[in-house]
């Protein structure tokens, strides 16, 4: 019912046109030409002063609205929500970030079961090499051969703080892997938002250059017949074609915008479903889930923010990497046994008896106690920098928080200054001004001020809002609620 009103004005200015033609000719056979006119573009400017955006339409019954608001919330919630998994899930940079997340895995199960390889060895023993001692096999005395197996032994706590860097290496994928999830959603959403709104600015503007237009042809009538100046009506026809070229530009960024979506879009499909998704409400529902998330009173910065978790990862890992470096001070040893089979000589009363042999051999740190302090400092530094880098991301986060907090509050009292006062007294303003031009008490310089200022006013209430959802995107990427079901933020890694 509201499109057949409205999808045709040309024919209703048509009809209207017939209508006065006909009256004027019946009533008035010498009807002029000039006077048809005046009463044209009377009708003309009367268009122009109806139905301006935010005025009320016809109504549309209950049980239509609700059963159009189920199918859309149905169909849009479905669409919606798959588009995001499949975005999350199968998106190139996940992909990377998944599979930096098994190979950390899976080192980390290598150091768990690593252990040094044992050696194993065969000798032939006490051979002769001196002049004076002739060698005769199996005429030595003590020779045979020796088979020799040793196992070496790190000095203890080694291997498990090897282990540990791992695991916390581990972590930190998986940290990042999480993290990597709400940058991509929070860049989606933003690019979502950041449409829908240049998509409202862009139909308003392309309403109000209609309106403009109407008038600029409606002045050049009254110019004709001396109804009005030329230079009212060259301005009227300069605003005309400003608002033509607005449109232009925002025409230009929303195809720019569409072109830009296709880094998230992870179908085939010639077709974008940026349009569909920008006007989805499941998108107004999704943002006020992850408001409302974000702002849960019972939320602590500390346990939620993924940076400062990753931070802190990585600060226990440095102090890990300290502690490995002190033991290099502390000697590896090995153990070994051996087994001598002696050879049968002649005339020698044990010909034939076997030997074996057991010990320790200790490795002295000799070149490593010269050179270690060195790393140790290293490592020293990088675990203190690690530290102050955890408490920097706590309090830059913190007061970034806070910040967002604040200018929210500060958009939410703006965004209903907006809505309930001044856009409205903008209207009542345009209706009065509209009501004295027809009636010769103001001229088409204020009335086009007022249409301009009026537009001006909805184009910063689109920007209030779209500040606003972006505001909102922000505070739940800080406090991991971009995903409703966060993901690991705590340190799990002892």
């Amino acid at each position: 019912m509201v499109a057949s009103e409205s999808a045709h004005p040309d024919d209703r200015e048509e009809s209207l046109s017939l209508l006065i033609n006909h009256t004027a000719r019946r009533h008035h056979p010498q009807f002029g030409r000039t006077a048809f006119a005046g009463i044209l573009i009377i009708i003309i400017t009367l268009q122009c002063f109806t139905a301006l955006p935010g005025q009320a339409l016809p109504p549309v019954s209950e049980a239509e609205q609700r059963s159009e608001q189920a199918h859309h919330l149905n169909a849009g919630k479905a669409h919606f929500e798959q588009v995001m998994q499949l975005i999350w899930r199968s998106h190139p940079r996940i992909r990377s970030l998944g599979q930096n997340l098994q190979s950390a895995n899976q080192k980390a199960l290598y150091q768990d079961y690593r252990y040094p390889d044992p050696a194993f060895g065969v000798a032939y023993s006490n051979i002769p090499y001196k002049k004076d001692l002739r060698f005769q096999r199996d005429r030595t005395p003590m020779s045979g051969i020796e088979f020799r197996l040793s196992q070496p032994i790190p000095f203890p706590g080694k291997l498990g703080l090897d282990a540990d860097i791992s695991h916390i290496q581990s972590h930190i994928a998986r940290l990042q892997l999480e993290q990597g999830k709400n940058q991509l959603i929070a860049e989606w959403l933003r690019t979502l938002v950041d449409y829908h709104w240049l998509q409202a600015q862009f139909q308003w503007t392309q309403t109000m250059q209609q309106k403009i237009k109407l008038m600029a042809d409606s002045a050049r009538n009254y110019y004709a017949i001396g109804r009005l100046s030329l230079d009212q009506v060259q301005f009227a026809s300069i605003t005309s074609d400003q608002y033509k070229d607005k449109l232009v530009l925002l025409e230009g960024q929303l195809q720019s915008r569409q072109s830009s979506y296709r880094y998230f879009d992870q179908t085939d499909s010639p077709q974008s479903p940026l349009d569909q998704l920008s006007r989805d409400l499941e998108l107004q529902k999704y943002l006020d889930t992850i408001k409302k998330a974000a702002n849960d009173p019972r939320l602590d910065l500390k346990e939620s923010s993924l940076t400062f978790a990753l931070q802190q990862a990585l600060a226990r890992q440095a102090e890990k990497k300290t502690r490995r470096a002190q033991l290099n001070y502390l000697p590896d040893s090995e153990l070994f046994a051996s087994y001598r089979k002696r050879e049968f000589v002649d005339n020698d009363p044990v010909a034939g008896e076997d030997f074996i042999s057991f010990g320790i051999t200790m490795k002295i740190p000799l070149w490593t106690a010269l050179s270690n302090h060195k790393q140790l400092e290293s490592k020293y530094l990088v675990e203190r920098s690690q530290q102050s880098m955890a408490a920097d991301v706590l309090q830059r986060e913190s007061s970034q928080f806070k910040a967002l907090q604040d200018t929210a509050a500060s958009l939410a009292r703006r965004r209903s200054n907006y809505r309930t006062d001044l856009l409205n007294r903008a209207r009542l303003a345009l209706e009065s001004l509209q009501t004295s031009y027809l009636s010769g008490k103001t001229d088409l310089y204020d009335l086009l001020k007022a249409y301009d200022f009026l537009y001006r006013l909805q184009m910063e209430y689109y920007e209030l809002e779209k500040e606003y959802q972006q505001n909102i995107i922000a505070q739940a990427l800080i406090t991991n609620r971009v995903i409703p079901q966060p993901g690991v933020s705590k340190l799990e890694v002892e």
